[in-house]
């Protein structure tokens, strides 16, 4: 059994593709994962993500930021 955890920032700039009026810097998320791997092809990953709305985001939404919890069952073959 094995325990990997990582934690990450990433950034999203739209450069116009879906419309012109938004191009410019979208979301910033920081974020942490826990994966449990019980065997080679099965495993869990648990994550917290918070997302910070850009200014493309705050024209468009009263919301500017999210967060949420999320689990995920991964199966190799």
């Amino acid at each position: 059994m094995t325990l990997t955890v990582d934690a990450y920032l990433t950034t999203a700039i739209d450069f116009g593709y879906a419309s012109a009026t938004f191009d410019g810097y979208n979301n910033s998320s920081l974020g942490i994962e826990a994966l449990f791997s019980s065997n080679r092809v099965s495993s869990l990953k648990f994550l917290a993500e918070l997302s910070i709305g850009g200014t493309d985001v705050r024209q468009t939404s009263d919301e500017n930021n999210q967060f949420w919890l999320g689990v995920h069952y991964l199966y190799s073959w």
